[in-house]
Formats: structure tokens, C-alpha cells, sequence
């Protein structure tokens, strides 16, 4: 399903089959399809509904003067997935793991579980540690990014972008359409830079969310690695897992690796800290 404008459906795509779908939110310049390769090594134990956050795969992107706010974009995917007669295990990589934090916050009724790669919710770094180096890390490349996009260079923002998640010349491996259509997203992408950094979540918001587990590559950027740390320090029902030779794409270059973790998940002991926390 495809429709004209954001407020209404976003598309999304099912891959394998299961009973309880596992929904699936990507990261930042992907799109649904980022999880395919992870599908196929869950096929017969998990359905996953993988759906195109706004700007991005076939959903249309959000008016120019619509604010950046990830609660909108929530309650958008909320609205896309309708209602559902069980509550649902959200999994989320970076961006869409910020937001699918965003989404229990917002509806935790309707949450049984989170389970996210590397939530990249800097709002959290800019007010527990702005002194921080992982804080001045990721404004300045989100500065960096927008003055490129300022001096329309959106090209030379993806180029940043891409390299930086990437850990090295990942942009020059790709290929014009690629690099094309990463290109074009890069306005979306700030907007999302600007709802991050807005978000302000202290623990007391985090502290009844449902179980949440955290994967974090041993190879990934310091602003990644810090807030999944400061949420697994924070939070009694969160665990934090590493993948010791992935970086920030982990769910895309090591889909084995996070497959396996995915399948292990301990719904119930996740279940008893979660009630344990809200005593």
C-alpha cells in the first residue's frame, strides 16, 4: 500500500511467516528492505512487517514546513499499522530505533517488547553529557551536514553522512543511483538530525517503557555507543548486548550475527524486570 502523503499510510512490506509479527523500523537513507536479508534468516520463525519511514522507500516524505518531530513521525507509523489484537515487538536500527522508543512512549499499551540496534536518540547526550566528546561529535557533523545542504551540495551531505556511519570510504563503493538516491533523501535525513537533537527524554519518561534490549556494535561511532550504554545504565529493564565486530550497519552487514541475537531474545525474563520496574 502506497498513498500520496504521510499523514495517511506509509508502504511496508512482510517478509517469512510467524504469528506475532515483529515490526520493523530502518535506519536513516534505507528504507524497509534493509531488513530482507535479516528476513530470510528468520524465515519460519518470525514475520516481519518492514515499513518505509516517511521519505523514504515508496512513502511519500512530509510537507517542507512540517516541524521535525519524532512524535508525529510515531504516530504516522501507529496509524499505518492500524489496530492490532495483540500487543506488538517493535525491532528498530538507529533512527527507527529512536523512533520505535518514541512509539512505546507514545502508546505502551500496544508495546510488548523493544528491541533495537544502536537507538541513536541524541537528545540524550546533549542534556546528560554536553560536555561530552560523543556529544560535540554529532553536532558537529550534523553542522557539517547542513551547511552542505545550506550551499546545495546535497551530494557532498551524503558523502558525509555515508562515511560516517560507514566507518570509512563507503560512498565511493556506491554505485549513481545509489548515490543518487541517498542524495535526495539528505533534506529528510537532517530533519531527522533536528528531531534527535530535540528529543529530551529523561529517565523518568524511560522508566516504564516495556523490556527493551539493546545490541551495540564494538566497532561502531562514540554517540552510538554512549547512549546505549547510558540507557542499559539507566534503566533496570533494559540489557545491553554486543556485537563485537560490527559497526553502526550491523543489521545490514552482519544479519547472521543479528539474526541469532534476534532468536534469542528472553521474552520472559524480560517480561518479569519489565514488572519488576514498575513496582
Amino acid at each position: 500500500m502506497n498513498h500520496d502523503h504521510p499523514h495517511r499510510l506509509l508502504h511496508s512490506q512482510e517478509f517469512g511467516l510467524g504469528p506475532a509479527p515483529l515490526v520493523c523500523l530502518h535506519s536513516s537513507g534505507a528504507s524497509g528492505g534493509q531488513w530482507r536479508a535479516l528476513a530470510e534468516r528468520l524465515q519460519g520463525r518470525h514475520r516481519l512487517v518492514c515499513v518505509d519511514l516517511p521519505g523514504h522507500g515508496r512513502s511519500s516524505d512530509w510537507a517542507p514546513d512540517t516541524r521535525p518531530d519524532l512524535a508525529l513521525e510515531a504516530e504516522v507509523v501507529w496509524m499505518s499499522l492500524g489496530p492490532t489484537p495483540v500487543p506488538l515487538d517493535l525491532v528498530g536500527h538507529s533512527y527507527g530505533a529512536a523512533l520505535a522508543l518514541q512509539m512505546a512512549r507514545q502508546r505502551p499499551e500496544r508495546v510488548r517488547s523493544l528491541t533495537l540496534y544502536e537507538p541513536v536518540l541524541f537528545g540524550l547526550l546533549k542534556h546528560q553529557e554536553p560536555w561530552g566528546e560523543a556529544w560535540h561529535e554529532i553536532a558537529d557533523l550534523a553542522g557539517r551536514i547542513d551547511a552542505r545542504l545550506a550551499r546545495h551540495q546535497p551530494e557532498g551531505a551524503a558523502a558525509l553522512f555515508c562515511d560516517y556511519w560507514a566507518d570509512g570510504p563507503a560512498w565511493a563503493a556506491l554505485n549513481c543511483l545509489q548515490q543518487q538516491s541517498l542524495a535526495r533523501r539528505m533534506p529528510t535525513i537532517a530533519r531527522h538530525f533536528q528531531a534527535l537533537f530535540a528529543a529530551s527524554w529523561g529517565t523518568r519518561e524511560l522508566a516504564r517503557l516495556p523490556p527493551l534490549r539493546l545490541l551495540c556494535g564494538g566497532r561502531t561511532r562514540a554517540p552510538a555507543r554512549r547512549i546505549s550504554e547510558l540507557l542499559a545504565l539507566a534503566l533496570p529493564q533494559a540489557r545491553l548486548d554486543w556485537l563485537p565486530m560490527a559497526g553502526h550497519l550491523g543489521p545490514i552487514s552482519h544479519p547472521d550475527e543479528v539474526a541469532a541475537w534476534l532468536s534469542a531474545t528472553p521474552r520472559p525474563a524480560q517480561q518479569r524486570a519489565y514488572a519488576q520496574a514498575c513496582v
